[in-house]
């Protein structure tokens, strides 16, 4: 026979294995870290600034979460920058294109990166 008190016992139960589990997983979440951006070569205007990680990712979403100026760099080149542009070429149509203009929306994105962050 389930009295009152076991009924109550049952469900804080309940509510405590749901707080252990939100906090495991919370815990397990990942941390945004401040990255220096003082070796950066993609964005040489800045390199006295820092971004947030998890504001980094927000913006230029990718595979891997940066963790470095060097990484950051390379996810501005991949997915926004020169090396993407660069591949985009022949599926665009536009074989002797030289690139001119992507200087500027990489730049915007060092920016934003680094704005948002503050």
């Amino acid at each position: 026979m389930v009295t009152a008190k076991t009924h109550l016992a049952l469900k804080l139960g309940l509510v405590a294995s749901s707080l252990v589990l939100f906090a495991s997983l919370a815990s397990s979440a990942t941390t945004s870290q401040c990255i220096s951006l003082a070796t950066s070569t993609v964005c040489p205007f800045y390199t006295s600034f820092a971004v947030n990680s998890t504001t980094f990712e927000a913006l230029v979403p990718s595979e891997t979460a940066p963790t470095n100026a060097k990484d950051v760099d390379t996810i501005l080149n991949t997915t926004s920058g020169f090396t993407y542009w660069s591949s985009q070429k022949s599926r665009l149509g536009c074989p002797s294109w030289t690139g001119a203009g992507v200087r500027f929306s990489v730049s915007y994105l060092c920016y934003l990166a680094v704005s948002q962050s503050a």
